[in-house]
């Protein structure tokens, strides 16, 4: 398995609205294989397929060995069926490495996808693994954490990231 490298915010794929995926194959398996091993290596709890380069509806969840919660999962075509309530907790993003702010998002969600081998699958929940899944839900649909910033925030995280030399200067 391949570890990929992981797109930081400013690159133009992490704005793009990812395509359904037409068919499951090797390719994809792959693919899901590769973003495991990364999540590994950086020790997230989520991934998208935006977030390694290719924009398309396929994101990844493992907190099993950092959150202690759930399997290692597939969210192939994922769509979002319901939310209720409101939380606010500290996020992480492995495109923005080493910046956590606070996001508000529903407290519970339902989500249906398919996973590797084309299977329906329904998970409600209203913990961390239904965080997960909006974040990443969110990277497929173009949408970034600090979207949920105000602007003021969202300049001192971005000066934060240039500081830190993450992103570059600005121009």
């Amino acid at each position: 398995m391949a570890i990929l490298p992981v797109r930081i915010y400013g690159d133009a794929v992490l704005r793009e609205t990812a395509r359904p995926l037409a068919s499951i194959d090797g390719t994809i398996s792959t693919l899901a294989a590769n973003m495991f091993a990364t999540l590994k290596r950086y020790q997230g709890l989520g991934l998208a397929a935006p977030q390694v380069g290719l924009a398309v509806r396929l994101f990844i969840m493992d907190a099993s060995e950092v959150a202690g919660v759930g399997e290692p999962t597939v969210f192939i075509n994922p769509e979002i069926i319901g939310t209720n309530g409101e939380a606010i907790y500290q996020e992480g993003c492995l495109s923005f490495p080493g910046v956590y702010f606070d996001v508000r998002r529903p407290r519970q969600i339902g989500v249906r996808y398919l996973d590797l081998d084309g299977r329906e699958h329904t998970i409600e929940d209203n913990g961390v693994l239904g965080r997960i899944i909006l974040h990443e839900y969110d990277h497929l649909e173009g949408r970034l954490f600090v979207d949920t910033l105000t602007e003021q925030d969202r300049r001192n995280v971005e000066a934060a990231m240039r500081e830190k030399g993450i992103i570059p200067p600005a121009p």
